[in-house]
């Protein structure tokens, strides 16, 4: 991605201080903002969510992210997924209990 001013924007990760620019050139510079969340999704393997802890501009803008174990909507998704198995459960329970 390039910014406004023509350097570039730099992504680290806040523990380990990988470099992951190569993975977030599709992110624009209205998104990068902090307590935003990005997403990526790398080849053959599960969505990530990073949140933007950090923006540090100048001409080389560079910008630290933490990644987000659950999201919001994967938490969201687990509570639907227990509400309808405790819903199977309790239905189906009175007809073993005859």
């Amino acid at each position: 991605m390039q910014p406004s001013n023509g350097g570039l924007t730099v992504f680290f990760d806040a523990r380990s201080g990988e470099d992951l620019s190569r993975f977030f050139e599709h992110v624009e510079q209205y998104e990068l903002r902090e307590a935003n969340t990005l997403s990526l999704r790398r080849r053959g393997q599960n969505r990530r969510y990073y949140k933007v802890v950090r923006v540090e501009p100048g001409f080389h803008t560079r910008v630290v992210v933490r990644r987000v174990v659950l999201h919001p909507w994967d938490i969201l998704q687990l509570a639907i997924i227990a509400a309808l198995c405790w819903y199977l459960f309790d239905a189906i329970t009175p007809f073993f209990l005859d």
